[in-house]
Formats: C-alpha cells, sequence, structure tokens
C-alpha cells in the first residue's frame, strides 16, 4: 500500500471521491493530472476550498505555496498550477480571498465590547501588512475598511 501511494503521490495523480466515500477518504480510480469535478466541485482529492475554510490555514501569515501544498498533501508544483489553472487565480490572491472575508466578518462582529483595531483585524486575518491588507480591501470590496465601517453603523 505505501509503495502505491508512493507512486501516486510521485506521479501526481488525482483521486476523486464518491460521496459514499468521503467520509472515509480512501482513493477511488487514479485520474489523470488534471483536477476532477464532483457535483461541480473542483478536488484535489477533496474540496480545497472547505480544508481551508474550516483549518483557516490563510490566518498564518507565513504560509507559501510550500506549506499549504504539505498540509494539503500534495506538491507545491500542482498546487500552484491548480489554483492557477483551475481557479483562474493566483496563490497570494486565493489566500488573501480568505482573509479578506475573515477580515471583514471580524469588522462585522465589531460592538462595544469586541473592539479591534483596523491593524489588530489585519494581523489576526493572516495579513502580513496592514498596508496589504488596505489595498486588498478596497479592490475587493471598493471601499477602505474605515469607510466599510462607516457605511455599516449608517
Amino acid at each position: 500500500i505505501v509503495l502505491y501511494v508512493m507512486h501516486k503521490l510521485i506521479h501526481q495523480q488525482v483521486f476523486t471521491l464518491s460521496p459514499a466515500d468521503e467520509c472515509e477518504n480512501e482513493p477511488q480510480e487514479p485520474a489523470t493530472t488534471t483536477p476532477q469535478h464532483n457535483a461541480g466541485k473542483p478536488l484535489i482529492g477533496y474540496d480545497i476550498d472547505k480544508v481551508m475554510s474550516e483549518k483557516q490555514y490563510y490566518q498564518d501569515n507565513t504560509l507559501t505555496v510550500q506549506k499549504l501544498a504539505h498540509h494539503l498533501g500534495t506538491n507545491r508544483q500542482y498546487l500552484s498550477n491548480y489554483i492557477n489553472q483551475e481557479l483562474h487565480t493566483t496563490f497570494y490572491d486565493y489566500i488573501n480571498d480568505f482573509r479578506l472575508e475573515d477580515a471583514k466578518a471580524m469588522l462585522d462582529s465589531q460592538n462595544s465590547e469586541n473592539q479591534h483595531s483596523l491593524e489588530d483585524i489585519a494581523m489576526m486575518a493572516g495579513f502580513n501588512s496592514y498596508a496589504t491588507f488596505l489595498r486588498s480591501f478596497k479592490k475587493k470590496y471598493g471601499q477602505t475598511p474605515s469607510q466599510y465601517l462607516a457605511s455599516k453603523d449608517e
């Protein structure tokens, strides 16, 4: 079994999961090197978006393609190609999208007892710098976090 798995990892063949097998996480038939689809959701052996949301790897401000590939049990090149070709984005845009959603949720939950500075929110969401957070937030939402908070209170 170990040799079989090693062979498949070396050749980066992707497995698809049937809904009945998802709990067991056992590979079915080997596929080609392009990601397979299950009910319209791209898989790298599982739903990468779901894993990212549940495990919150994006909160690690030192996250790299290599680290994420290790967490997901694949290699850097395959993951990078998957994100670029199948998700039509870059690795950093993909990760920053999760960070922005997390930051926006934190902004939405701000109240008199739960106050964090925008800098703290940026860091908790996984951004390396406040400037990157501001630039990314404005690009995605069309306004700065301060403007978003002000419009939310109106």
